[in-house]
């Protein structure tokens, strides 16, 4: 497995000021996702699958004009909390699975209006699952399972016209 030590992480996001993507899948990383990230405002996709990252994820990335992909799936010491989301955010996947995000999942999710793939399986988030997703008609791919969502419904899924892939494994829910 690579490892990334010198430059780290830190170094390559202040020095490649530009970057439109980075990908760094399965790369041993083992730290924090250093805020610097935050300033990376031509970034479309960032990819940081399996990376042994820790600590707090920085909640700005999400805002990021340009980002449509993320993906920090993987890195079950990494914590973090879902944002207030924007109604112009460029978001298309968020994949978040195997992560220590918790918290409640905002009802502005369903401003995500570009979203196809959202998968939050096997974190730690709590509530009710916001009946807002209703509004995400072009996800295809929707992963919700081992949370510790509290009872409610999920009647609103028949509306999911373009879904090919649902998990819903382990939570308190109807459908």
């Amino acid at each position: 497995m690579l490892q990334l030590q010198k430059p780290g992480l830190r170094d390559l996001a202040q020095s490649l000021t530009h970057l439109k993507q980075l990908r760094l899948n399965q790369v041993t990383i083992s730290s924090t996702v250093p805020h610097e990230l935050e300033n990376l405002s031509s970034l479309t996709t960032l990819f940081l699958r399996e990376c042994g990252l820790n600590g707090e994820f920085p909640i700005n990335i999400f805002r990021l004009p340009n980002l449509q992909y993320l993906s920090v799936r993987y890195n079950p010491d990494l914590i973090g909390y879902s944002p207030e989301f924007e109604e112009a955010s460029p978001l298309k996947m968020l994949l978040l699975s195997g992560t220590s995000f918790s918290g409640e999942l905002p009802t502005s999710i369903g401003r995500l209006g570009s979203l196809t793939a959202l998968d939050i399986s096997s974190c730690e988030f709590t509530g009710k699952i916001p009946h807002s997703l209703a509004n995400l008609t072009d996800l295809t791919h929707l992963f919700l399972s081992e949370n510790n969502f509290s009872v409610g419904t999920l009647s609103w899924l028949g509306q999911q016209t373009k879904l090919i892939s649902l998990s819903l494994r382990n939570i308190n829910v109807k459908v």
